[in-house]
């Protein structure tokens, strides 16, 4: 902008320059001339402390601008930055998640593996109990069974002992009928 300002005051100085030097050169008058120069000159004094005026505030909305660009730029940079950083930290939480999601799917298979084992195992423990149950269901009426042939035995034996000891108190008997006879 200040280079688009300093340009068109030197085209103005050039253009006024041209056109001073024709009215210079139609005016015949030497005294008028001075005094025309002298306004002239004035007014060229006049527009070139505008001028300088405008390269000043040119000059100053310039690096105004400049810094307002940097404290953008430095702004923009910092976000990018904050930016990069929570993106690079997203990924880096997505890799960790996506590496426990890899190890809980390990597990979970591993765990299933371990149940379909425990489930085989399970399966061939129940069989056995069913046939150790069936086995000691068998042993129970065996064993009722003896219980009962033993009641039976005992209550025989018992007659058998009662026929025994009347058989030995005949016997008595009949020694003392034959030794009295």
């Amino acid at each position: 902008m200040l280079k688009k300002v300093v340009k068109n005051f030197l085209i103005f100085l050039a253009g006024f320059t041209v056109i001073a030097s024709f009215a210079w050169a139609q005016e015949s008058s030497p005294s008028t001339e001075v005094e025309e120069l002298i306004v002239q000159i004035q007014a060229l004094r006049a527009e070139i402390s505008q001028l300088k005026e405008m390269v000043d505030q040119a000059r100053e909305i310039a690096v105004d601008s400049r810094l307002e660009a940097e404290k953008f730029k430095e702004e923009t940079l910092y976000r990018l930055g904050l930016w990069r950083t929570r993106l690079g930290e997203g990924m880096m939480m997505s890799l960790s998640a996506k590496k426990a999601s890899e190890r809980a799917e390990e597990a979970a298979k591993s765990a299933s593996e371990q149940i379909e084992l425990v489930l085989k195992r399970m399966k061939g423990v129940e069989e056995r109990f069913g046939i150790l149950s069936k086995k000691v269901e068998e042993e129970i009426s065996a064993r009722i069974k003896l219980e009962e042939k033993s009641t039976e035995l005992e209550r025989k034996l018992a007659l058998l002992s009662q026929d025994v000891e009347s058989l030995k108190t005949d016997v008595a008997l009949a020694k003392e009928m034959a030794a009295t006879a």
